[in-house]
């Protein structure tokens, strides 16, 4: 230790179990299927909207303007 040097091995890092690094967040059988679950629901949505937009929306725009809605 060098002059100046602050020593980070407290007891409290020490007495910490140790965490294997080979592990990664995400990339089990759960994490996988989250993903995989988030990606198809915002597909869907996506598509939901698109067809929401223009399908419905101008049907409903024509109704209104044609004074029966």
């Amino acid at each position: 230790m060098g002059a100046g040097m602050i020593s980070f091995t407290t007891k409290a890092t020490a007495d910490m179990p140790h965490i294997d690094p080979g592990r990664k967040p995400g990339v089990g059988r759960v994490g996988q299927s989250l993903t995989l679950a988030a990606f198809a629901l915002a597909i869907a949505t996506t598509i939901a909207a698109f067809l929401f937009w223009n399908l419905l929306l101008p049907f409903y725009g024509l109704l209104y303007l044609w004074g029966a809605a």
